[in-house]
């Protein structure tokens, strides 16, 4: 018997720190041997009881070893236990192999709300764009929490095809999803976000006033103009302070990437670089004298 077949047989039969140890031990040696085993394990309600010591290492393990471990992984999405499809979705995720996407998206489709959310996040991390209209899909799931999974993954994405659907998401009920969906948005860029990110800088949730407003600095140029004509409606005025600041992390960026904007926005970069005399003519004279000049 050699170390791995030694190793092996701890995994099988040791404690809890013992399986631990193997495991950590047969993901630095990467021998194929070990996979098996220790999907074997991933689903032990044993070593659930003690997961710091066990699942945390299984799962490393089997990362460490990559490549080797993708189709048995994927064959293990078909487990009959939840617990087993679950751990090898987050295994997959942090392995980051293309060859899972298709079965990640088959299981957005599972019975168990804690697996479809699991596959989700894996498919926002893997980040392949034949994941989005699945994930959109999911956008209409049950269960809030794979709701909210599945707008974060759309964001890591990035595709431009998840904007519409995220902007429905913005108007409704679930808070913790709107929010998410305001960073989703400002990681897409569409200039088609920004009248509904503007609308969400009045929403009832602190969250997602502060994401919609980090989200109108991450699209930058085009949400200028409808900015400024926010700050000068009188009856907006609770929100100058909040566009003062989106426009001046506008402004910053304006100044690093000069060739990047067109003549209009050059005039906005003309405002001094000092923030507080940026806020002063933004919400007073530069609207009119600088911007729509």
């Amino acid at each position: 018997m050699d170390e791995v077949e030694e190793l092996i047989e701890k995994l099988q039969k040791g404690s809890a720190e013992e399986r631990a140890e193997a495991a950590r031990r047969l993901g630095r040696m990467k021998d194929e041997r070990a996979v098996e085993p220790l999907i074997g394990k991933l689903g032990n309600l044993e070593v659930l009881e003690h997961l710091v010591f066990g699942q945390k290492y299984i799962v490393e393990a089997l990362v460490e070893i990559g490549k080797p471990a993708v189709e048995p992984l994927i064959k293990a999405l078909g487990n009959e236990d939840a617990d087993v499809r679950s751990a090898a979705a987050r295994t997959l995720e942090k392995i980051g192999d293309a060859k899972a996407v298709g079965p990640l998206i088959g299981l957005l489709r599972d019975r168990n709300a804690d697996v479809r959310w699991n596959a989700a996040s894996a498919l926002g991390e893997i980040k392949d764009v034949n994941a989005v209209g699945p994930l959109i899909g999911a956008l209409g799931d049950k269960d809030m929490g794979v709701q909210g999974r599945a707008v974060g993954a759309l964001g890591k994405i990035k595709d431009a095809r998840a904007v519409e659907p995220l902007i429905e998401v913005l108007g409704k009920t679930d808070k913790s999803n709107r929010a998410t969906a305001a960073w989703a948005l400002g990681e897409i860029k569409d200039v088609s976000a920004v009248e509904p990110l503007i609308v969400a800088l009045e929403d009832d949730d602190k969250l997602v006033r502060e994401f919609a407003a980090r989200a109108l600095g991450e699209i930058g140029k085009p949400a200028v103009e409808p900015l400024v004509e926010l700050a000068r409606d009188p009856e907006k005025k609770h929100l100058r302070r909040e566009i003062s600041g989106i426009l001046r992390k506008i402004d910053g960026e304006m100044r690093k990437k000069p060739h990047d904007f067109g003549c209009r926005e050059r005039k906005v970069m003309e405002a001094p670089p000092i923030p507080r005399e940026f806020e002063r003519l933004v919400l007073r004279d530069v609207p009119k004298a600088r911007v729509t000049g």
